[in-house]
């Protein structure tokens, strides 16, 4: 998924994560630090400063920093140890932001 953002701006973003070998959308996840991580701009993977939340209906948000919104490009990388969620990746592209 690519999703654009404003660079250097604390900012949130919504998406959806699905459950685990289903087609349906996950609404009782609860993410741990570890798996809600960020690579920016091709550096090493880092914990985000904030898990995500539910909205509702399967919709989640990840608040980001200006720290983690400072990049030309942050992948945001979703890989929940239990299973309860298939693994998602989103890519925050700043290039159109003025």
């Amino acid at each position: 998924m690519l999703y654009p953002i404003r660079r250097a701006l604390a900012q949130t973003i919504y998406f959806p994560l699905v459950t685990a070998g289903s087609t349906g959308f996950q609404p009782t996840w609860t993410p741990a630090a570890a798996e809600c991580r960020y690579i920016g701009d091709g550096a090493g993977i880092a914990n985000l400063g904030s898990v995500c939340a539910h909205e509702d209906a399967g919709i989640w948000s990840q608040a980001l920093t200006v720290a983690e919104s400072s990049f030309g490009t942050t992948v945001l990388v979703y890989s929940d140890s239990e299973t309860d969620v298939e693994d998602q990746s989103i890519i925050c592209h700043t290039g159109f932001s003025a």
